[in-house]
């Protein structure tokens, strides 16, 4: 499959949702208690907050902003989910800043 193919299957996995919402928390609750002199950190906890208001709501956003990572995406289209879950946290960090408008 093309990589494009791959992240839109990844995005609309339904086998996503649960994990995905989860590791998405984690990151808004370690959000909401980082120094308040991160670069940001106004933004990134106004997204945070709202995530932890409504975690089911945040899903699509960070499933397809997840999808631009290719190691994750071949991850888990190539079966390894429990590699391509274990390497969310990182990813999570790394599109935190671009969802939230920094």
């Amino acid at each position: 499959m093309s990589a494009l193919i791959d992240a839109a299957a990844y995005a609309r996995d339904p086998a996503l949702v649960d994990p995905l919402t989860a590791a998405v928390v984690q990151a808004a609750m370690a959000i909401s208690y980082e120094d308040p002199t991160t670069d940001g950190h106004e933004q990134r906890k106004r997204l945070a907050t709202q995530v932890l208001a409504n975690p089911a709501g945040a899903f699509a956003v960070f499933a397809w902003a997840t999808s631009t990572n290719g190691t994750v995406v071949g991850k888990w289209v190539g079966g390894d989910t429990d590699g391509a879950l274990g390497d969310l946290g990182f990813v999570l960090g790394s599109v935190w800043d671009a969802v939230a408008g920094v």
